[in-house]
């Protein structure tokens, strides 16, 4: 597996994650008046994290930083330094390289993809 296709996996994991995270917060507001989740994307493509949840309950806001990590991927320096100076709101998540998400992202990405149309243009 080379490089481009490890990064492909990877931001498939990160934005599946997010839809999750970002529907289970919407849920929770729903059932939950009393308190209010809101999940951001991170801002700068270089942030140490993926994306924030933030959590408004009884008028104290808690900020959780969520870096997701697909395979053996291990935290590059930057991320290490984050998570030292959040030690209780950086959770970091691991899940593995295969998933149908990113298989499913591949037969799209493959139906759009110019080379499939001429060939398929062909006949």
């Amino acid at each position: 597996m080379g490089i481009i296709e490890n990064k492909k996996r990877g931001l498939d994991i990160e934005q599946r994650e997010y839809i999750k995270t970002y529907f289970l917060g919407e849920l929770c507001n729903f059932f939950s008046p009393d308190s209010e989740c809101k999940v951001e994307r991170h801002q700068k493509h270089n942030d140490p994290y993926d994306f924030i949840i933030k959590i408004k309950k009884n008028g104290k806001v808690y900020t959780k930083y969520i870096e997701i990590k697909s395979g053996n991927a291990d935290l590059s320096k930057r991320e290490k330094e984050f998570q030292a100076k959040h030690p209780r709101s950086y959770i970091v998540k691991n899940y593995g390289a295969d998933s149908d998400f990113h298989k499913a992202k591949e037969e799209l990405r493959s139906l759009f993809s110019l080379r499939d149309w001429k060939e398929f243009l062909k006949f």
